[in-house]
Formats: C-alpha cells, structure tokens, sequence
C-alpha cells in the first residue's frame, strides 16, 4: 500500500509541474501578441505638392505590417476603384497612390494633410500633402461682347477723338460674391487710366504715362502690355488676372489744329499777318511773318487743302463762289510740314507763309484745312462736293474743326489811313549768331508764351489814352506786349518791337526812360526781310513796369499808336 501511495504522489506531483509548464507556455504567447512586432524603424517624413484634382504617389519601406490614414478628406489612398481614408500592407517596399479633389479649397490659403503610418501600436506622420490655394484661373476678364480676354484674346484699348477718348469697357467674374476687385497699378502698363464700375473697369488711354507712348501712335499686342486685376478679400489677394492689351491709336477720323486762326488778315507784302484766334484766343493779334500750328492725328498721317472761299455781301447774298480749281493747291499761300524730330510734341507742325500780292491785284481770300488721311483719301477725288454743303454753300460741318486758317490779304490803300499795329520778336545774339523768332515760333519752340495785344477797348487801355489826351493821339490805339523776363535778360536776349503799317514820317521810339530797362534801335533780318525794330533789355535783373514804346507822325508830333511791356516771370 505504501508503495501504491508513494506512486500516485509522484504521478501527482509531475501532472502538477505539466500543468504549472502549460500555463506558463501560455502566458508566455499571450505576452508576445500585445507587444506587437517590438521596435519598428519609420520612414523619414516626406513633403509633397499636389493641385486639386491630380493624382501622386507616395513611396517608402515598412519593418512591419502597416496601415496608413490621411486627416483630411479632400486626401485620398486608391485602393482599385475606391478612393480611401486609409489603407494598409504588409512590411517592404511600397508604392501607394493618393488623390486630391477640389473639395472645400479656397483662395485665401494653401491647405495640408498629415499621412500618419501605424505599425504595431506606434504612429507616425510620414508625409505632408499640400494642396495649393485657388489660382488665377478662378478670375475671369471679359469685354463688351462677353469674350473671355487672354493670350489668344487681347484687348483692344479704343482711341476715340483728342477731345472726348473712347472708353473701353470690361466685366470681371469671380466665384466668390464676397470679393473687391482692383488693380494693380505696378504690374499694369501706365498709358492707361482705369475708372471702377459696378461690375468691372472702364479703360481709356492716359497722356500722361511713364512708358512714353503717345495717344497718335498705335500700340501692337507684341509690346507686351498687359492689365493686372485681382480679386481680394480680408486685405488678401485671392487671385490675379493679367489680360494683354493693344492700342489702336486716335481715330482715323481725329485731327486737332492748335492753334487755329479763324480770321487772319495779312498785308499787302505778306510780311503782317493781324487778326482773331491763334495762342491770344479771341482778342486781335499780330503774328508777323508766318503762321504755324501743330497737328494731332493718327501717325502724323494728314493731307493739306488750300482753296479760295464763298463771298457773301452784308445781305447775305453770294457774291462769289468757292473755287477748288487750284485742286487744293493755291500759288500764294505756302504751307509745309515742319518737325523736330528729337521731340514728339513737335513732329508735326505746318507753316504758311503768305506771298506779297500783286499790283494792281484785289483783295483776295484763302482757307487752310488739315485732313487726318483716311479722311483725305475720301475726299480727294471731290474736293468741292465733298468738303462743301450744297444746301448752306459753306464748310460740312463734320469738317470745320479740320481749318488752320482763313485768310484775307488786302491791298494797302483798303486798311484805314493811319492804322499803326505792332509786332513782337525775340532777338537773341550769342558770339554773333543772331536769331529772330516772332512770338508765334517762341511759344512753339519754347512753350514760353509772349503776346502782343490790341488793348484799345479796356480800361487799361482807355486808361493810357485819357492820359495822353485826344491833341496828343487823336486816334485811340493801344497795344501791349507781355513778354517773360527770361526773353529779355540781357543784351543778348531782347525784346524787339516792329511799328505795322508806319509811313515814312513815322518815328518809332520810347516814351520815356525807365530805370533798369534800355531801348534802342536795332535793324534785323527776318525771313530775308530787313526790318527795323525797338529793342528793349532788362538791365539789372528786375521786372520794372510803366515801359511803354511810341510810334510818332514827325509831321504834326502825334502819336500814332503806343504799346506797353509788360515784364512776367
């Protein structure tokens, strides 16, 4: 019996020892399960740039089974035909494709998503996705007829005539109602003035412009010009259109004549030329020698017309009619085109000159128009049918503002007896080379602007003939040159003043000496005419007033007409 017990303890004891083995062997397996695949190495963290609606594809190596996510849900793993928020894989090398739609994107920020790998129970961000912010595809420039302006679509910027510039006209699209559209100025060609509308710009050309163009010229699209709008919102740009523009100059049909002299007497020798119009405005003036205006048109392009008027008498009734037979061409009246081609705003100007009348010829007449040359070329083959209306027997008057001058030169025995004027010249004298400019060619190639003006019928000039009294001057005839200080400095730079219309008895002189100005005779060569002229300099580098010059009959000691300088800045 002992014996027996002694084995059943023992078989006992060894069922114990298994049974304590297999629960430690089970322990043991579950323990490794929880502790997943033990230290694990990630991939270094990666960036990557991806537009909306594009496809990319993330690489790496794994040490173990993986699953990977992604935080935002406009980032997505392809898994066959799904598109996924996470996916996982086995340990290696591995290729996953993602896609990033369009869903919540905005103009204001780029957006990223983190793709966080799980192995075992650690996690980690291996990749950053960004997706960039709206770009300027979201703003859209359309002209007047809808079309949309881009690089196959250039905008044409209109002309219009000098006076009144054509406005071109855009809309502007945004998908945000919220935004403020606006320009910008530093990416935007400066020839161009923008004004804000309720849904987009209105676009003319601009004078005044750092790039140096000038409205006559056209500008072609290989320029390269362009408009820069943007579209914000929260003081930010959310997006930037730049249409490209081109210009196509002034209208074909725009011409300006400046100045213009709407009636302009000249004298007999075609040496004075009086009258209305001109930089004076409406007041009489005395030109001298020449005229000379400046032309504004589409490529300096323009055709010159001489031809004789319609005369009608005080009734109304046609004396004479008008005569084209010269074919735009008269023999006594010269007119060429002048430029300085170092400065734009003096490559086109027209001079006329007027030649002395002949004797025994009567009084006669011409108009001067300038033609832009698309217009010209219209009306070339009829002149007179086509530039006068047959109803009125006068100018069309589509045409009228195209005139430079009308002219009248008369013979010397048709003006008043006694009808002194003046005129003014500057005489500039540099180590013997001496120049004569009229006031008229001062102020087109100095922009200075000199004037001599008949003042008889203002208080200053009713003034000064009161003070001489009718026994002095019996006949009232006032003049007055203002003239900047500049153009009578020195010795070397002078005012000069011609008597008009003088007789041989007639002294031209001065009044009376006038502290720190000096006058003196002086004989000068203008245009190949001699002429004798009063002289007058500033001496000590003020501006004294009360100066005036006299033209006397030395017959009777009367004084025929007097002319007051007035010295300016």
């Amino acid at each position: 019996m002992k014996t027996l017990n002694g084995i059943i303890n023992r078989a006992m004891t060894w069922s114990a020892v298994l049974a304590l083995a297999l629960v430690a062997g089970s322990c043991s397996d579950s323990d490794s399960d929880n502790d997943g695949p033990g230290d694990v190495t990630f991939p270094e963290l990666k960036t990557l740039t991806v537009n909306a609606g594009s496809d990319a594809e993330l690489t790496f190596t794994a040490d173990a089974d993986w699953v990977l996510s992604s935080n935002n849900s406009w980032c997505r793993f392809l898994d066959g035909d799904f598109a996924e928020s996470t996916i996982s894989g086995k340990a290696g090398d591995q290729k996953i494709s993602i896609r990033v739609t369009d869903a919540d994107q905005n103009y204001e920020r780029d957006d990223v998503a983190e793709i966080t790998m799980k192995m075992g129970d650690k996690t980690q961000v291996i990749y950053k996705i960004t997706r960039p912010r709206k770009g300027s595809s979201g703003l859209t420039v359309r002209d007047e007829n809808g079309q949309v302006i881009d690089a196959d679509h250039p905008l044409l910027i209109e002309g219009g005539n000098i006076t009144s510039p054509v406005e071109t006209k855009v809309t502007l699209d945004f998908d945000d109602a919220n935004v403020r559209f606006g320009v910008l100025t530093d990416k935007s060609a400066s020839w161009v003035t923008l004004t804000a509308q309720t849904d987009g710009y209105g676009i003319t050309f601009k004078e005044e412009n750092t790039d140096g163009k000038n409205p006559k010229y056209p500008i072609s699209v290989e320029e390269g010009a362009v408009i820069t709008f943007a579209a914000q919102k929260n003081g930010a740009t959310l997006a930037e259109a730049a249409i490209p523009i081109y210009y196509e100059g002034l209208a074909e049909n725009a011409l300006e004549v400046d100045p213009s002299y709407m009636s302009v007497t000249v004298s007999e020798d075609g040496q004075t030329m009086t009258g209305e119009g001109g930089v004076s405005g409406s007041e009489s003036t005395v030109y001298g020698s020449e005229l000379i205006s400046t032309v504004t048109t589409r490529n300096d392009a323009f055709e010159i017309v001489e031809f004789v008027p319609a005369v009608f008498d005080d009734m109304g009734s046609l004396v004479s009619d008008f005569d084209f037979s010269a074919n735009g061409n008269l023999d006594w009246v010269t007119t060429q085109k002048i430029a300085d081609e170092s400065d734009v705003n003096l490559k086109n100007r027209v001079k006329l000159t007027v030649s002395e009348l002949p004797e025994g010829a009567e009084t006669r007449r011409a108009v001067v128009m300038l033609f832009p040359q698309v217009v010209y070329d219209e009306i070339k083959a009829d002149l007179a049918g086509n530039i006068i209306d047959a109803e009125t027997n006068d100018i069309k008057s589509a045409y009228v503002t195209y005139t430079m001058a009308n002219l009248t030169q008369e013979k010397k025995n048709d003006q008043p007896e006694g009808s002194v004027s003046f005129a003014g010249y500057y005489y500039s004298n540099y180590d013997g080379d001496i120049e004569v400019m009229t006031f008229e060619e001062v102020n087109m190639n100095t922009g200075l602007t000199p004037k001599m003006e008949d003042i008889s019928d203002t208080p200053e000039g009713e003034a000064i003939f009161e003070e001489y009294g009718l026994s002095i001057m019996p006949k009232k005839n006032i003049w007055k040159a203002t003239v900047p200080a500049g153009l009578m400095s020195d010795g070397n730079n002078r005012l000069g003043i011609e008597a008009v219309g003088a007789g041989e008895k007639s002294l031209l002189t001065e009044v009376q000496v006038v502290t720190g100005l000096k006058g003196e005779a002086i004989k000068v060569s203008v245009s190949g005419v001699e002429k004798s002229l009063w002289s007058v300099y500033i001496t000590d580098g003020g501006k004294p007033s009360g100066y005036q010059v006299m033209v006397m009959d030395t017959s009777d000691d009367t004084i025929e007409a007097v002319c007051v300088v007035q010295i300016t800045d």
